[in-house]
């Protein structure tokens, strides 16, 4: 059995029309990469399908439907372009397991992540997202979350059934306040929650195995009761003034993204 071929490589032929179509969109071929990463451009193949695939600095403003074709993906970098939404394409994206779509413009995420049954690690930092949708809990396997830097004022109410995740980010967002249901995210071992408005924690969090928590840049006072019981136990935790204080959004990044920063928040 003979398959068609990209690039020079033989796939399935929806996953060459799939490619095809980003190509058109984009402008140019992608090439073939030994291992696609959140900075690189191209498709890493594996038995005749696309597993891992990178379309980063691009300034994509939509993705082709066909993407939701790509079902055999494990990995997806679409960092740095200009998406707003990516529902469509999260259609088929049934064995993805590593998902970065920092740096664009997404106000918020669809609900068919719920489908993404192997879906272990979410950066959706730099974004302009107002909140996370409730079926982001139903993904059994999270183990990463990183919202940071966007506009969310809320936790859903459904997010501590996330009872495998370890890592929390959710620094530079305006947060108020951590749900008491808190205590039910058992794997959780780091939160990041540096420059919110969050001014105390519910005493649930006690139950937690915490090794470090971030709240710097908040109004929660250093002698808060939960701190320091937090501390006697052995949590880093990080209070008092933001370590971002007196920077721009860009500055722990490099100096060619500045200008993508700028715009992103005009």
């Amino acid at each position: 059995m003979t398959f068609p071929e990209y690039n020079g490589v033989e796939l399935v032929d929806f996953e060459v029309d799939a490619l095809r179509a980003l190509e058109q969109m984009i402008g140019e071929p992608l090439p073939v990469l030994r291992q696609c990463d959140g900075g690189n451009f191209g498709f890493k193949p594996l038995d005749f399908l696309v597993d891992a695939l990178a379309v980063n600095y691009k300034d994509l403003t939509a993705l082709p439907s066909g993407m939701k074709d790509l079902h055999a993906l494990t990995q997806l970098y679409l960092n740095f372009n200009q998406l707003i939404d990516v529902t469509e394409c999260f259609d088929g994206l049934f064995s993805v397991k590593h998902i970065e779509i920092t740096c664009n413009k997404l106000t918020s995420l669809p609900a068919n992540i719920k489908d993404m049954d192997d879906l272990e690690h979410l950066d959706v930092e730099y974004n302009q997202l107002t909140e996370l949708p409730p079926e982001i809990a139903e993904l059994p396997k999270l183990t990463y979350l990183n919202a940071g830097h966007n506009k969310l004022e809320r936790i859903p109410s459904s997010l501590p059934n996330l009872s495998t995740l370890e890592s929390l980010s959710l620094s530079c967002n305006a947060l108020t306040t951590l749900p008491e249901s808190i205590e039910n995210m058992h794997a959780l071992r780091k939160i990041d929650l540096s420059d919110n408005r969050i001014s105390g924690l519910p005493e649930s969090i006690l139950s937690l195995q915490l090794e470090a928590l971030a709240l710097s840049g908040n109004p929660i006072l250093e002698n808060n009761a939960i701190v320091l019981q937090l501390k006697e136990r052995g949590c880093q935790v990080s209070i008092g003034d933001s370590p971002h204080h007196g920077k721009s959004e860009a500055d722990d990044r490099d100096k060619d993204t500045q200008e993508f920063f700028r715009s992103l928040w005009d």
